[in-house]
């Protein structure tokens, strides 16, 4: 009689050692695929503060080209203000040399 209560507290013993052993294999899976989605979310993250710099980069260099064209375009409407003489740098009045 003692021998078949000690069989069957074994087979339960045995029974909860499996299941636990089956559930820290679980928890182990589950902290693997956790750590490989953080290294992709890592990852995921890197490029996306590469591109935000890189989009950074691109609106300061097109603010300078914005400002740039508007100097241009002020210094050419100003020129078209200005008499025909004085677009070539002569001054109004003033005797030109060249010979025609």
């Amino acid at each position: 009689m003692k021998m078949i209560r000690t069989r069957i507290m074994s087979l339960i013993f045995g029974g909860a050692a499996l299941i636990a052993l089956g559930l820290m294999m679980s928890a182990f899976i589950q902290k693997v695929s956790a750590d490989r989605q953080a290294e992709h979310a890592e990852s995921a993250r890197i490029v996306a503060e590469k591109e935000k710099i890189q989009a950074d980069s691109s609106a300061i260099a097109a603010k300078m080209n914005e400002a740039e064209a508007e100097r241009v375009s002020e210094l050419a409407h100003c020129n078209n203000r200005l008499p025909k003489g004085c677009r070539d740098g002569k001054k109004t009045g003033e005797i030109s040399t060249d010979t025609v």
